[in-house]
């Protein structure tokens, strides 16, 4: 007779899953601890039914006291950036609550600003993206309370981060403000009856400053797809803007710094490649923008003293990838810019290997 092999645990089903991510919450709520409950919901081994957790914690504290809404809050913005939750999940999640939200403010008449501080305590990092508040909101749009709940939604995350940062945030986006308070009543005053009107000005960040920001903490995710980075720069950025040096220099920092890995400090080469296609976008063959490109390099090269390596690992993937072309190599080994001789000298040594390369390929090319 054969051997018997071990049985499968049975699958958990809803109800279970449910019942275990609720207790969970309650243990999280009662001391507290962000780093056990993360494990906890690892744990629970259902990351495709993490909506469900999304919604009966939001069902869960919505009438509880507002630091049990505000620490839950919390604990999804660490779940999302622990990719233990996807923000499609929580939009998931969080739209199976709303679509109900108007019925249920005859029961819970603070139900608006209950909510506001549970996705507005999401909002934690300057860095982070808040794109995602126009399709968060839109199952409330038909009862006219989206304008009412983004405002609950801002002024909870204005204690986290800071009336300026979260302008920032805000102008990012694109989104205004008549997307969704209702047509029959006037933004201006709106805005003003709930003491945001600094959400209307544009700004005062540099826009180079603020895509940098954005772009990384997006690219940091590690999931986002070039399609996902180009979207964003079409809506946020003035096409003449992505031809200017200012831009080249910030995109190819950004994109290079998101490939970084390890204490080590050394650039992952497949990722680089997987990113090239960002940088082949905006650059496009011309000679001014990648000499622009290795400039920006050699800066960031500089910035992190040089790691062993680094420099040369980037050079051959924008080599391999087209993104620069030999002769523009060559211009920025030949440049005597006065305003871009830091670090140039090591920098120069640190890819040595590379020219001679460069030099071998050359003569065994077929003339």
């Amino acid at each position: 007779m054969g051997k018997v092999g071990k049985a499968a645990a049975p699958e958990m089903s809803d109800e279970e899953f449910e019942s275990k991510g609720r207790a969970t919450l309650d243990e999280y709520l009662n001391i507290r601890d962000m780093k056990e409950a993360c494990e906890c919901i690892s744990e629970l081994g259902s990351p495709e039914r993490m909506h469900l957790f999304v919604r009966l914690s939001i069902e869960h504290v919505l009438e509880m006291d507002a630091k049990s809404r505000l620490a839950t809050g919390s604990l999804f913005h660490k779940l999302i950036k622990e990719n233990l939750l996807s923000v499609q999940q929580y939009l998931q999640g969080l739209n199976e609550v709303l679509e109900f939200a108007d019925d249920m403010a005859i029961d819970i008449p603070l139900i608006w600003e209950y909510l506001g501080e549970l996705m507005g305590s999401m909002i934690q990092d300057k860095r982070q993206s808040i794109d995602y508040l126009g399709k968060a909101l839109e199952p409330v749009k038909p009862s006219g309370k989206a304008g009412l709940l983004l405002a609950e939604i801002l002024r909870t995350a204005e204690k986290n981060i800071g009336a300026e940062d979260l302008n920032d945030l805000w102008q990012s986006t694109g989104l205004t403000w008549d997307q969704f308070v209702p047509s029959d009543e006037n933004v201006l005053d709106f805005v003003k009856s709930k003491k945001l009107e600094y959400t209307l000005r544009k700004s005062k960040a540099d826009p180079i400053a603020l895509m940098m920001k954005e772009l990384g903490f997006m690219l940091a995710q590690g999931k986002c797809d070039n399609d996902h980075i180009f979207d964003w720069i079409k809506k946020n950025t003035d096409p003449e803007l992505t031809k200017q040096k200012d831009f080249i220099r910030a995109l190819v920092t950004v994109v290079c710094q998101s490939t970084i890995e390890g204490e080590s400090i050394r650039c992952d080469p497949e990722l680089l490649k997987f990113r090239a296609k960002c940088l082949l976008r905006y650059i496009d063959g011309d000679v001014d923008r990648e000499l622009q490109a290795l400039f920006a390099v050699q800066a960031l090269n500089h910035k992190l003293v040089n790691p062993p390596g680094f420099l040369r690992i980037i050079f051959d993937v924008l080599y391999d990838e087209d993104v620069i072309s030999e002769e523009t190599f060559y211009a920025w080994q030949n440049s005597k810019d006065p305003a871009e001789q830091n670090g140039k000298g090591v920098a120069l040594k640190s890819v040595t290997s590379f020219f001679a390369w460069l030099g071998e390929a050359e003569e065994e090319t077929p003339s």
